[in-house]
């Protein structure tokens, strides 16, 4: 057999044609999961989308029968269950599963029906930080799992994402020169956090029981958190609001925003605001008896 003729019987022989009418949209999402997600950095979150997708009645349609009402009625149902970020981030990957299925996987699509339905306005960022006595209650709280505390006060200290903490290695954390390295980050770019005094004092108190600093598995760090929180009384604190309230604290202790982006990782000022929530009273307790050069009358 020529070349021609195997390239034939490769890419035109009708058994090689994806069937939009068999495959469901569930069908191309455990593909992209397969194929495309698992590749990425942020699998594993994007990986539990997809599982919630797949059990939807949307996952159900054929592909060929998938169509933007179906999308829209979707993003309405969903719009009243959970908030507009966590849509938006559903129906782009539906967009994204689709056109890869049309530009690469060889379905006879000729529109995109996801990319004619609008993404819900984004939310506004959320602000919430600890309140007074917040800490001392998560404390009490998590006496009994002394990893999972460790963690907050980590993530508190240094501001760092979530994947980047529970992939810490000990190799990579260097307490003589006071920083952890981060070799591979959510924006591809790898770097290094100096610590403050308190987070090498965290490092400095845990025992190595592995390679990894935080050996602590995701589903059991949720679990202690939010047992401890619902037995603290407190409502409506997220694990990644650490994150916000670590950056917020570095910029009250006077690090320019240059500097925090260097332990925070953020790449653009924008992208740092929205992490940033000063309190209020603490830039109060700053201007008490400071002037901006006008007298006061």
């Amino acid at each position: 057999m020529t070349l021609r003729q195997a390239a034939l019987v490769r890419y035109a022989s009708p058994e090689q044609v994806p069937d939009p009418y068999a495959d469901t949209l569930g069908d191309l999402l455990e593909r992209y999961d397969r194929e495309v997600s698992s590749k990425k950095r942020g699998a594993s979150a994007e990986a539990y989308r997809i599982g919630k997708l797949r059990r939807s009645l949307l996952a159900a349609l054929p592909v060929a029968e998938l169509t933007s009402k179906a999308v829209a009625d979707y993003r309405a149902e969903r719009s009243s269950e959970v908030s507009s970020s966590s849509v938006r981030s559903e129906i782009s990957l539906i967009r994204r599963t689709l056109e890869t299925a049309r530009r690469e996987w060889g379905y006879q699509l000729l529109t995109n029906v996801a990319a004619l339905v609008a993404l819900p306005a984004p939310g506004a960022a959320r602000d919430r930080r600890l309140r007074a006595g917040e800490y001392e209650a998560l404390r009490d709280a998590l006496v009994g799992h002394p990893l999972a505390w460790a963690y907050v006060r980590f993530a508190i200290e240094t501001a760092m994402r979530r994947g980047e903490i529970l992939s810490l290695r000990w190799r990579d954390a260097f307490l003589s020169l006071g920083c952890v390295h981060i070799p591979k980050t959510k924006n591809g770019r790898p770097r290094t956090v100096p610590l403050t005094d308190e987070a090498l004092y965290v490092l400095r108190g845990l025992k190595p029981q592995s390679e990894y600093v935080f050996p602590i598995d995701i589903h059991a760090l949720r679990w202690a958190w939010t047992t401890a929180c619902t037995r603290a009384g407190i409502e409506d604190l997220r694990l990644h609001d650490l994150r916000h309230e670590g950056v917020s604290r570095l910029l009250e202790l006077g690090l320019s925003p240059p500097e925090v982006a260097t332990v925070s990782g953020h790449l653009t000022l924008s992208q740092l605001m929205r992490y940033t929530h000063p309190d209020a009273q603490r830039i109060r307790a700053k201007l008490a008896g400071r002037r901006t050069g006008q007298s006061v009358e």
